[in-house]
């Protein structure tokens, strides 16, 4: 497989909640663009996360394709990007109770 940038991009979307848990099957998944210092990239978001309100990690979609890049090896990045957002999602959780 040899993926250009916006079809990597289109490919993580669609493929990266088939990689969590089943809980999140539900949720949406969305890519903005998004300012940094010097640069602009973008990030890949969920949305109706069950359990949070108004707040969701960002897994940067550049930073995957870099790594996809430079190892060929879409399935292990693919993973790597649903275990990121598993974590965040559990922070923002473990930071809402209490």
């Amino acid at each position: 497989m040899n993926l250009n940038y916006e079809e990597f991009k289109e490919k993580i979307k669609d493929d990266i909640k088939d990689y969590m848990d089943e809980k999140y099957k539900d949720c949406g998944v969305v890519i903005r663009k998004v300012n940094k210092t010097n640069r602009e990239v973008e990030g890949l978001n969920f949305y109706d996360i069950p359990g949070l309100k108004n707040a969701t990690p960002t897994i940067y979609v550049n930073n995957l394709y870099e790594e996809y890049e430079r190892t060929g090896n879409y399935e292990e990045v693919v993973r790597m990007a649903a275990e990121t957002m598993e974590r965040g999602i559990k922070s923002f959780n473990d930071g809402n109770s209490g």
